[in-house]
């Protein structure tokens, strides 16, 4: 058991159950729901959550060589940036994650095993064996009934976008009559979770978890907070609840904490972190197409793929 964790989990819950209806805090969450259910906004947030804490030893003694670690191995934790953009139906979302390589020799014939098929791509795509840091940015966009997945690798000065090829990407035919929620995904999987959260019951997806309103109030800096608490949490979850913070109005953080019974009984938990860059009521559209440097090849209605150059 993680004690540390736990006990943040807890002090999270004590400060939970002390909070009271606040109602600037309230007008706050009904317009980022009402936001969310209009079609039309943009998200940015960085996962700050700090990961658990591991031994290091064998990995770096594999990808190292030595018995003592490099000065900055690329295991280092890094938070994880996301961006969701949305307009009408069509709609833009991605999640990028650091790739540290500083000081570390590596063998691109490794990345195949760390990072499976994309792996031989990327070791192309950074282009030599002593890259300081890449940016690795996995990218959904789903635009006129079709959903493209490709990868944006940026290193340095230098940025490469893989679909199925380097610089090519064939899109996936959503099918006739699927309706995509509004918030069915949010390409981070804390982030989809606790933004569905705050959804009507109607609008979200079977099977979710449903949460009510359990409580609000202000810090003494000023900063209004609302909790919602889970009233069918996952039969093995003790508490699931959700805190959303609001600086004049306007979302600036996320936590939220749950304690569950592992499957040898013992009692723990886990927190998430979650910084709101921004939260508004308009699209980016920039977002809503393609990048120049990625080719649409996708075969059409005419049977026949775009000519690849």
């Amino acid at each position: 058991m993680n004690f540390g964790r736990l006990i943040k989990t807890a002090a999270f819950a004590l400060l939970f159950s002390l909070s009271a209806m606040n109602s600037a805090a309230a007008d706050a969450l009904d317009n980022c729901r009402n936001i969310l259910l209009s079609g039309t906004y943009t998200i940015k947030f960085e996962n700050i959550t700090p990961p658990a804490r591991e031994a290091m030893h064998e990995t770096f003694a594999m990808y190292s060589g030595n018995v003592e670690p490099p000065e900055n191995p690329y295991t280092m934790y890094k938070p994880a940036a996301g961006i969701v953009t949305a307009s009408g139906e069509d709609r833009y979302f991605e999640i990028n994650t650091p790739l540290i390589l500083q000081n570390v020799t590596v063998n691109k014939s490794s990345l195949g095993g760390i990072y499976g098929g994309i792996g031989g791509l990327l070791a192309k795509a950074i282009g030599n064996d002593d890259a300081t840091e890449s940016v690795y940015t996995s990218c959904t966009l789903i635009k006129n009934s079709e959903k493209f997945f490709y990868t944006r690798i940026k290193n340095e000065n230098k940025v490469d976008y893989i679909g199925h090829k380097k610089g090519k990407v064939r899109a996936e035919k959503i099918k006739k009559g699927f309706k995509y929620e509004v918030a069915a995904d949010f390409g981070d999987r804390e982030m989809t979770r606790i933004l569905n959260a705050l959804l009507p019951d109607d609008k979200k997806v079977e099977g979710t978890v449903i949460y009510t309103r359990a409580g609000s109030g202000t810090l003494a800096n000023g900063i209004n907070y609302f909790d919602l608490k889970a009233v069918n949490p996952a039969e093995n979850v003790i508490f699931d609840a959700i805190r959303y913070y609001f600086e004049n109005g306007n979302l600036v953080k996320i936590e939220a904490g749950k304690y569950y019974k592992t499957k040898t009984g013992k009692l723990d938990g886990t927190r998430t972190i979650i910084n709101i860059q921004e939260f508004s009521s308009e699209a980016e559209p920039e977002y809503l197409n393609l990048p120049a440097e990625l080719k649409d090849v996708t075969k059409r209605n005419d049977g026949k793929e775009e000519a690849e150059k």
